[in-house]
């Protein structure tokens, strides 16, 4: 009998973390796909100045959680959220509003991935 306590302990242990995990996500997620939609809309207007800004703002916020990223996610996508988001940058130098586009759709569509692959929801579960 103790046998299941501990295995029912150890069962709630993991189910709790994985609904943090998820929510602590969606922190980290859902400002910066809005950094990046603004960000978007900025470079439609010329506003290169806030463009800067916004796009800086979405790459520190994900800079500052990659320890706690690389302990709970797969490697390989935080690798490709982060060249997406490097190459977002390096778009700015350029000034160009289409390659700009292009590249934080890009960004934004990953982390968008990202943030349904790590939902709590039927899908995910079966």
């Amino acid at each position: 009998m103790r046998q299941f306590w501990v295995s029912l302990v150890l069962l709630l242990t993991m189910v709790v973390l994985l609904v943090w995990n998820s929510f602590w996500l969606e922190d980290l997620i859902t400002p910066m796909e809005v950094d990046l939609a603004q960000g978007a809309a900025a470079a439609q207007m010329g506003d290169w100045e806030q463009v800067e800004i916004l796009t800086q703002r979405a790459t520190e916020r994900w800079k500052g959680n990659q320890r706690h990223l690389r302990l709970v996610q797969i490697h390989g996508e935080i690798d490709e959220v982060s060249a997406l988001l490097g190459e977002l940058e390096g778009t700015l130098s350029v000034g160009e509003v289409g390659e700009y586009l292009a590249a934080n759709r890009r960004a934004g569509e990953k982390l968008d991935s990202l943030h349904r692959t790590e939902q709590i929801s039927l899908e995910n579960l079966f």
